[in-house]
């Protein structure tokens, strides 16, 4: 039989805003806890002392109590544990929680340090994400795809004019709908990708590379770049995703007939990012779309974007570690300016002579 162990924890780890429990690695049994964990649990800690492991755990499925001791002990000779575990508080209510284990010595004798985050939350967050992707991609894309083919067949054999105009917004409204499902794919599959896939390139090729292919789709418009050989992007999929679509929403946001968009490059020493700037000159961005992107609480039933084109070069340039800005003129003009990670050559100065945007 082990030696019974009667320590306690520093009275500091009370003000912690996270759950630490002291606990026997040979019983399980729990020696302390602070007012955090006593929170997460919902025990007092008198009872926690009291009761065995099975008697706080939902363990309907998932891991059994035998791989909690299991990862207790094994802190104790291997290092730090990770354990993700269903708790059911005295209350009968079920939680997901994080435990992180550590092997922790107290008065010569060797005990396990748990931090404990109740992530019931992130998790059922987690879970409805996935859904509504599940939804967008799939059900939502298909059904799109339905309305299309109905729409046009209508349009084809309408016997009014009216009939036609209407199968014609109807169609118009579900390959709207399409665009959005495309541009939620967009978000996904760029950001998920891995650093070790951003290779560093000269911005201008990567610009250049970019606005080509724009540049095919919309003949007729002016697309004037200002880039510095020597300056490095991330040649990322994210990237060209955000650039593609701020030079797309330029130019057909444009009422001339030629669009112009202007692309200025520069570095910022002072804070060592590059500032890509793509400016236009048409109507100012409406503040509910720019509040939109930045401000969660903002977007209500009666003030909202109509469009996620501003939301996927958000997400894009934030998954490369940069930020967004958008700026308006008081009459004519917009500039979405990103500041991304300056990606310096050994030997290459960074010093740009570019005019600011």
């Amino acid at each position: 039989m082990s030696e019974t162990i009667t320590e306690e924890l520093p009275t500091e780890y009370d003000s912690l805003c996270i759950g630490i429990t002291l606990y026997d690695p040979q019983t399980g049994s729990i020696l302390d806890a602070n007012q955090r964990a006593e929170a997460i649990f919902g025990y007092d800690l008198e009872r926690l002392q009291q009761i065995d492991i099975v008697e706080y755990t939902a363990d309907t499925h998932g891991p059994s109590t035998s791989e909690f001791l299991a990862q207790l002990r094994s802190a104790t000779n291997h290092g730090h544990q990770q354990l993700r575990w269903r708790i059911q508080r005295e209350n009968g209510e079920l939680r997901w929680v994080q435990f992180h284990f550590a092997k922790f010595e107290v008065s010569g004798q060797t005990c396990v340090r748990a931090e404990l985050r109740d992530v019931t939350e992130i998790l059922e967050t987690t879970h409805r994400e996935e859904l509504f992707r599940r939804v967008l991609r799939h059900n939502l894309r298909n059904e799109a795809t339905v309305l299309m083919g109905h729409a046009e067949r209508i349009r084809r054999n309408a016997e009014t004019p009216l009939i036609g105009e209407a199968a014609g917004s109807i169609y118009s409204a579900a390959e709207n709908i399409g665009s959005i499902v495309e541009s939620v794919g967009e978000i996904e599959d760029t950001v998920n990708q891995t650093t070790t896939s951003c290779t560093p390139q000269s911005a201008a090729e990567v610009i250049r590379s970019v606005s080509t292919v724009v540049g095919s789709d919309y003949p007729e418009a002016d697309i004037r770049i200002n880039a510095e050989e020597k300056l490095r992007l991330p040649d990322s999929e994210a990237l060209r995703c955000a650039l593609r679509h701020a030079i797309e929403n330029a130019i057909v946001h444009s009422s001339e007939t030629e669009a112009v968009v202007k692309i200025h490059v520069k570095a910022l020493p002072k804070t060592d990012r590059i500032r890509v700037c793509i400016a236009d000159d048409n109507s100012p961005i409406p503040n509910c779309e720019i509040d939109a992107i930045h401000d969660r609480e903002s977007v209500t039933t009666t003030s909202h974007g109509s469009g996620i084109g501003l939301f996927v070069m958000k997400w894009c340039v934030e998954s490369l570690g940069g930020e967004i800005e958008i700026k308006q003129a008081n009459l004519r003009g917009n500039k979405v300016l990103m500041y991304l990670p300056n990606i310096r050559p050994a030997a290459v100065s960074l010093t740009s002579s570019c005019d600011a945007c």
